[in-house]
């Protein structure tokens, strides 16, 4: 599949929102503890147009020809908080990089993490983070492919009858 990834515009908030109900979707199948569906886009225009405006924030759509976007990546610079145990730094977040199935296995994800390196070194940022679910093992595979090593693990216990909730 031939695809160009570009900056996203207003126009690609619909599609946008629909990238991103997909991959909520897949969330909350594997995760239903965590993730939740409310109705409505999880991500409203404004706060996609916010980022869109933003020198602190990037957002990818990847389109194949004569469609719409299959695929995105949403980024934001973020600077370390000022505390005398932390090195100053700025470094960019991939929030969220989500590829529909109709066109995986096609290198849009590889593509769209390698425009928003570039991006980043334009600018001046070092580094790159993101957090992958571990059920996830074909995006880790990805990350890993493209040369990012986990640095740190967030662990977690469901503890039973916690907020009125079953432990099953």
């Amino acid at each position: 599949m031939q695809v160009r990834i570009r900056q996203a515009t207003p126009a690609d908030i619909p599609a946008i929102q629909r990238i991103y109900a997909y991959g909520d979707a897949y969330h909350r199948a594997q995760a239903p503890w965590f993730f939740t569906e409310r109705g409505g886009p999880a991500r409203s225009s404004d706060y996609l147009l916010d980022s869109l405006g933003s020198d602190s924030a990037l957002v990818l759509v990847a389109q194949g020809p004569d469609t719409e976007p299959v695929g995105l990546l949403h980024l934001f610079v973020r600077t370390s908080p000022e505390a005398p145990f932390l090195t100053p730094r700025r470094y960019a977040v991939v929030d969220a990089l989500i590829v529909l199935p109709e066109a995986k296995r096609a290198g849009i994800g590889a593509a769209l993490m390698g425009e928003a390196e570039n991006w980043a070194q334009e600018r001046g940022i070092g580094q790159l983070e993101l957090s992958v679910w571990d059920f996830n093992v074909a995006a880790q595979r990805l990350y890993e492919r493209l040369g990012y090593v986990t640095v740190r693990r967030n662990m977690s216990k469901r503890l039973a009858h916690a907020n009125g909730e079953s432990s099953e």
